[in-house]
This record gives C-alpha cells, structure tokens and sequence, in this order.
C-alpha cells in the first residue's frame, strides 16, 4: 500500500510501471493512493483499516517508513560530541565515527549523504568488517578500507523519464526560499545548499537567490562531490 500516485515517486514513469508489474507478477496486490489507518493496527488482528475505509487481512505488517531517527539517546553517550545536527553519527571516510579510532557507525544512523537502500547498508558492512579485521591485525591506518557514497541521483534516476520532471510533491517554494536565504553558510552545510532543493518549482526564487547568497553558495568540487552533482542536476532542471 502505497499513498503516492504511483511507486518509486523519485525515479521516473518507466522505473516504476516495471516494480508496479513485477510485484503484479509474483502475485503482488499493490494498492495506490491509500495508506493504513495507523489507529487501527494491533498486535492482536490481522485486520488493518484504510484511509478509504476498506479493511485488509494480512498475514503480518511492516511498519518501517517515515519513521523519525531515535537516537536522542546517544546525547547522554560519550558519542554526544560526533552527532551532527539532525542527530546522526558523523563518521570519516573509513565509517569510523568522529573523534573516534575504534569505533565503527553503518547505515541510516550515519551523515553520509545517500539514499537509504538495503544493498547499500550491505556495502557499509563490507567497508567495516575490512577495517575491523584490519585494526584487530595491528594494520596500518593508510590501508583501510574507504567507503564512497552513492552517487544517487544518477544511479536510482531514470534520466530519460525522470530527468527534466518534477516530483509530485513538494515542499512550498516560499519556504524553500526562506530555508535557503535565512542561511548563514550554504557551503558548509551540503543538505542545505540551494542546489539541494530540487523538488521544489521555484525558478523565480532561485534566480534571486543566486544573486543575493552568491558569497555563501560555491561547492567546493573536491569537499563535496556529491553536492556537486546536485548542483549540475538543478542546473539541468
């Protein structure tokens, strides 16, 4: 069940017509335009309400999207200080965590700037089970193994369907706007540069924030690959 119109909303039509069949095929019945009456699920039944206020029978349910990060608990930790502002462990190139030689973070609880897709919390465990077998050895630093994210827009983008069109939903572009411009420094802030906001049709606002943030809105090519790729994807939108 799906609330969207359709599934995968950030790949284009193509993408997702093929999921939508495949799931069909294996005898999937996928349900559009709908979500589950939260209120209404219990450990007891097997019975779940709709938004339209069908009742499903299910086998068993997975409640696993749209969930808020819990890690308000690491504050009282000794990793308080590697928590970005969000709340999620800072780690280096090696998926150590900030400040730290021997301590390891993998998956969505980490600041690394990708999508969140099971194959690639699997290449978090590669990285980090190299490296733990590595430090266990008494290895040297210089041969640990690196981690490099996803470059997500063009590997999960479907280019020739997807490319030049807009999401389905946005966020306003007034609010876009003002995220942007109230702004001390774009740069040091990758998940608020203004090439970020792609979702959002705000032409107008763009070319007057280019103009009045243009001291705080260079990517540095080299610190932040994968804004720059962002960046080049806004300017092809």
């Amino acid at each position: 069940m799906h609330c969207g119109s359709r599934l995968l909303e950030f790949t284009g039509y193509k993408v997702a017509n093929k999921t939508l069949d495949w799931l069909t095929s294996k005898k999937g019945e996928v349900i559009l335009k709908k979500s589950v009456n939260l209120n209404s699920v219990t450990n007891e039944e097997k019975t779940y309400q709709t938004s339209g206020g069908e009742t499903i029978r299910a086998d068993c349910q997975f409640m696993c999207t749209g969930k808020p990060l819990v890690s308000s608990w690491l504050k009282e930790t000794v990793l308080k200080h590697s928590l970005d502002v969000p709340g999620r462990l800072m780690v280096d190139e090696n998926l150590r965590v900030k400040g730290r030689k021997n301590v390891f973070a993998i998956g969505n609880i980490t600041n690394i700037l990708e999508i969140e897709q099971g194959y690639l919390a699997q290449k978090h465990v590669e990285v980090t089970a190299k490296n733990l077998k590595l430090s266990r050895r008494g290895g040297k630093e210089n041969k640990m193994a690196t981690y490099k994210p996803a470059n997500y827009f063009y590997r999960l983008t479907e280019l020739k369907g997807g490319r030049y069109r807009m999401p389905e939903r946005s966020i306003p572009k007034e609010a876009a706007y003002q995220i942007i411009h109230d702004e001390l420094l774009l740069d040091g802030n990758p998940r608020l540069n203004l090439a970020s906001f792609v979702t959002t049709w705000m032409e107008p606002e763009c070319d007057r924030l280019m103009v009045e943030t243009m001291n705080k809105n260079y990517v540095d090519m080299d610190e932040y690959p994968v804004t720059t790729e962002i960046q080049v994807r806004i300017l092809i939108l």
